[in-house]
């Protein structure tokens, strides 16, 4: 458990006859009191116990890898799959937006596959003396193939949320496509289909680790894995619209595994490669030119080598990245609002109580506090439609 209450990450950590690993999810209230957890098989409570009708997540599988898994109490797969919102214009009922596997191909493992099904299960936390209770469960949203990269963003009505999930090409084709759902008090509409303006690859006997995040304020949106490299776009919270493609290279690095995530103002995206983390300058007239290494990998273990794996910028306004194998180390980036080398990057700098899984995941925080749209226009790069924009109810910051 990390606790953000105080103002400081404080760890504790206790057993429980439950495993987490790559797909996982939690859910607080807004006074930071854990509500459940779901490791893509089951929900459990804040009492870590089963919720009522909690069992039985993404089922029925037409293969026998997930039943095998969850009837081991062990966890589903996607890296990325999983994403929990509260109801738009409810104080305590929330929507886990889940991905599934279908089907798959001997002989490679799920991992190497892309998910078919986007589903939603939803929990209503006023039941069962506030324990909670699963209402409907794998309610299915689109049937198609996507990437394992689900990321969400508050709609510029400051109420709805979008949910994004990018299709990947097929073989050696790619594609250009995001499919984009909108959650309202009507429920799951959609999808719409966005064209992008960058292709991304995708083949399904390839893993290649990958995030995609909006950055805090929802204006843009980035995504990144080693087949594809860094793309990023300007994101319109009114119309669902993706703008201002851009492309970003890194050097020839060894791209395992990729992570990315935006700093708490939105100007710096970091970048990690598996060995080297870097940052990007949002805000610059040249983004690529902006790129800063900040670290390469120094060797540590504990106990395992802790290589950089995926990031999350948590409450405490710092970005925490965990490693790619077992450990009790997450990297943190401490200070990363500040331009360079001052944002202060600190590899194996959060100790934890207990030795994760591996790969350990870290689950999705969305941003419930981030209201109607506001804009900051930065060296013009990303153009404004002010009319669309204003109908949403959007402010111009200065």
């Amino acid at each position: 458990m990390i606790d953000f209450n105080s103002g400081i990450a404080d760890t504790s950590s206790m057993k429980i006859q439950f495993y987490l690993d790559q797909t996982m999810g939690t859910l607080s209230d807004k006074n930071g009191n854990l509500q459940f957890y779901t490791n893509g098989c089951d929900v459990m409570t804040k009492n870590h116990q089963m919720m009522l009708n909690g069992d039985s997540l993404n089922m029925p599988f037409t293969g026998n890898w997930q039943e095998d898994n969850c009837a081991r109490n062990l966890a589903y797969g996607p890296h990325s799959g999983l994403i929990i919102l509260p109801e738009p214009g409810s104080d305590d009922r929330y929507a886990i937006f889940h991905l599934r596997y279908d089907a798959h191909s001997a002989p490679y493992p799920l991992s190497f596959h892309n998910p078919q099904s986007l589903l939603y299960t939803l929990v209503n936390m006023s039941a069962e003396n506030s324990l909670g209770r699963v209402e409907q469960k794998n309610v299915l949203v689109e049937k198609d193939t996507f990437c394992d990269l689900l990321a969400s963003a508050r709609h510029g009505n400051g109420r709805d949320w979008w949910i994004a999930a990018p299709k990947p090409g097929s073989g050696h084709k790619a594609s250009d496509k995001i499919m984009l759902f909108r959650f309202s008090p009507q429920g799951v509409e959609g999808p719409f289909i966005k064209t992008t303006g960058l292709k991304w690859k995708g083949n399904p006997t390839t893993f290649t680790v990958g995030q995609a995040v909006f950055s805090p304020d929802g204006t843009r949106y980035a995504r990144f894995d080693g087949e594809n490299g860094i793309q990023v776009f300007c994101f319109d919270r009114c119309s669902g619209e993706f703008s201002c493609p851009l492309q970003l290279t890194l050097p020839g690095d060894t791209l395992f595994a990729a992570g990315v995530s935006f700093s708490p103002n939105g100007r710096f995206l970091y970048a990690s490669t598996g060995t080297k983390m870097y940052q990007f300058d949002c805000f610059a007239g040249d983004v690529q030119a902006s790129k800063t290494l900040l670290g390469i990998y120094d060797g540590f273990k504990g106990t395992l080598w802790t290589t950089f794996y995926q990031q999350r910028l948590a409450p405490d306004g710092k970005i925490y990245m965990s490693c790619t194998n077992s450990a009790y180390y997450l990297h943190v980036v401490h200070n990363p609002d500040a331009k360079g080398t001052d944002c202060n990057f600190e590899q194996h700098g959060f100790e934890l109580p207990t030795q994760t899984v591996l790969p350990p995941e870290l689950p999705q925080l969305p941003a419930p506090r981030l209201g109607g749209q506001s804009l900051r226009l930065a060296g013009g790069r990303c153009a404004a439609r002010y009319d669309a924009l204003f109908r949403c109810g959007a402010t111009l910051l200065p």
